[in-house]
């Protein structure tokens, strides 16, 4: 009687699973009915400047091209001198770069390789902003090791930001109409304040976000763009969604071979990160004080876009009124899509390998597209949208 019971309150926790789970977006989702009409891509003289989101490209092939950086290297060398390429970190898995006598370390430069090998063929310029992965390898010391494999390539156009292993603000005018702001976030989800390197021009927290509310209080005529590496939002794993392949067989995760129920059992790791158990989740503490005070940060005057990668997808969400578009681009390499869901303030949700454009146009409208990239190199352009309009000039920057 005692096994019966057991196989019924089992078979009843997967039937609970099944139903509550579900699975994620296996095509890609786009709000219906209260959408604009896609934005046509504008003529290349009407651009002003063009930035490329591209997030958590630390696992590209390298016994072959890389499709996902095939497509950003033609598109980018459309208009070289106009556009920059922002990595949104993870620019390395699983632990950052390596030090220089370590067995790791010619793959994690070759990764880095071809990444910055990218950039140059196309004659754009780049930016790599650290994120979780890079300080795997010896915290703060591999994210300055990772700068420093930078510098010493020599190479003007492609700089890795924030500089010195400092939590930012960096701040980068482009063109006549675009400003970015770089931060390093690990410092919030990773409680770094505390140790600043003494080099760095702001000594707390208090005096970064000082900075980031001046760098949009001057901005001017300029639409904001903030850059870090993880979102503000997310309905990926990050976002605390996982799965009934997640709770039944949680090994199939790490090898497409281990597909060993595990129930109930399996389900423990999914709900630690439910509950914020992983700092790095939208649901730690440690991630909703970033939350928290960037919008209070932003709100005196919102950044257009706060762009991140962090989960292995593509989506874009309508946010509040401090930060009105809230992006996640981590899908950069055909190896790195995860699932993803979506919410009620979703505009698009892809599963899908692939990153954002944003076109700043000399009339003072802003025009996002998502391309998806698959395995064979194959584009699909499922989404674009104005996120502002020409008469929108003052009032949406």
């Amino acid at each position: 009687m005692r096994i019966h019971n057991t196989a019924a309150r089992t078979l009843a926790w997967v039937a609970c699973v099944l139903c509550v789970s579900g699975c994620g977006l296996s095509s890609t989702y786009v709000r219906p009915a209260s959408e604009p009409a896609p934005a046509p891509a504008p003529a290349p003289d009407a651009i002003d400047f063009t930035l490329i989101l591209i997030g958590d490209t630390g696992k590209p092939r390298l016994d072959g091209p890389e499709p996902v950086f095939d497509v950003l290297q033609s598109l980018a060398a459309a208009a070289p001198e106009r556009t920059m390429v922002v990595f949104l970190g993870d620019n390395i898995y699983p632990d950052g770069l390596p030090p220089a006598d370590h067995e790791d370390r010619e793959r994690a430069e070759k990764v880095l390789r071809v990444q910055v090998e990218t950039v140059q063929r196309s004659g754009a310029r780049a930016v790599f902003v650290p994120g979780n992965h890079d300080y795997h390898g010896g915290g703060q010391a591999a994210v300055q090791r990772q700068e420093r494999f930078f510098v010493e390539l020599g190479e003007p156009r492609v700089e890795f930001l924030p500089r010195g292993g400092c939590p930012g603000p960096e701040v980068v005018d482009l063109g006549s109409s675009l400003r970015l702001i770089i931060l390093d976030t690990e410092y919030w989800i990773d409680e770094l304040f505390a140790q600043i390197p003494s080099a760095c021009p702001l000594a707390n927290e208090e005096d970064v976000l000082a900075s980031v509310r001046e760098a949009l209080e001057s901005k001017g005529e300029r639409h904001a763009v903030v850059v870090g590496h993880h979102p503000l939002e997310t309905k990926g794993w990050h976002g605390g969604n996982f799965d009934w392949r997640d709770h039944l067989f949680p090994l199939s995760r790490m090898s497409r071979w281990l597909w060993i129920p595990l129930p109930v059992v399996g389900s423990l790791y999914p709900v630690y990160r439910m509950q914020g158990g992983y700092p790095g989740d939208v649901s730690s503490t440690q991630y909703k004080h970033m939350v928290r005070v960037l919008a209070e940060t932003y709100a005196p005057s919102p950044p257009l876009i706060h762009a991140g990668g962090h989960d292995h997808n593509l989506q874009v969400f309508a946010g509040p009124p401090s930060t009105p578009h809230i992006l996640v681009s981590g899908s950069g390499t055909v190896a790195r899509p995860d699932p993803v869901w979506y919410g009620e303030d979703t505009r698009l949700a892809s599963p899908f390998a692939g990153f954002m454009r944003v076109d700043a146009l000399r009339d003072g409208r802003v025009r996002l597209e998502v391309i998806e990239v698959d395995e064979e190199g194959g584009v699909r352009r499922p989404w674009s949208t104005w996120l502002t309009y020409s008469d929108e000039r003052s009032s949406r920057r």
